[in-house]
């Protein structure tokens, strides 16, 4: 009698039923929850480990960083003498500069370009951050 290379307990699933992965993972949930968590994190570990040797810039030039904290006091004191920033209305539009204009109070419309050129730079830019409120202008600096 010859050696048998293939054992007894396959030769018995090839003569009937097929012993497939499939068929494992149908008959055995915990077999199958723990192939799902494995494949799960291993496609985890190779996108982490992909962004930390490639990084996620596609252009650098589009970054910018948004700077929320603005100075409306501060500015309207440069254009106005005694200048103060003052609110008439909830929304961007509603902030004034308020100061003395030949011993005469008079405020003006706030000038928020001119208000992130002044804070940040030239290469400051006023947007929208939010849909309305009188804080939801921000000003963006390309990185």
């Amino acid at each position: 009698m010859a050696l048998s290379l293939v054992p007894a307990a396959v030769r018995r699933g090839l003569a009937g039923r097929t012993l497939t992965i499939r068929s494992s993972l149908l008959r055995f949930p915990a077999v199958r929850a723990a192939v799902g968590l494995a494949v799960g994190f291993g496609a985890a570990a190779v996108t982490f480990l992909a962004v930390d040797r490639y990084g996620t810039d596609v252009d650098a030039e589009l970054r910018v960083v948004v700077q929320e904290d603005l100075d409306h006091d501060g500015y309207c004191a440069t254009i106005r003498e005694g200048g103060r920033a003052l609110r008439v209305a909830d929304d961007a539009e509603g902030w004034r500069c308020g100061g003395f204009v030949n011993g005469m109070w008079s405020p003006v419309a706030l000038d928020f370009e001119a208000l992130c050129v002044w804070q940040f730079g030239t290469s400051a830019l006023p947007r929208e951050n939010t849909a309305d409120g009188a804080f939801s202008t921000v000003c963006i600096v390309p990185g």
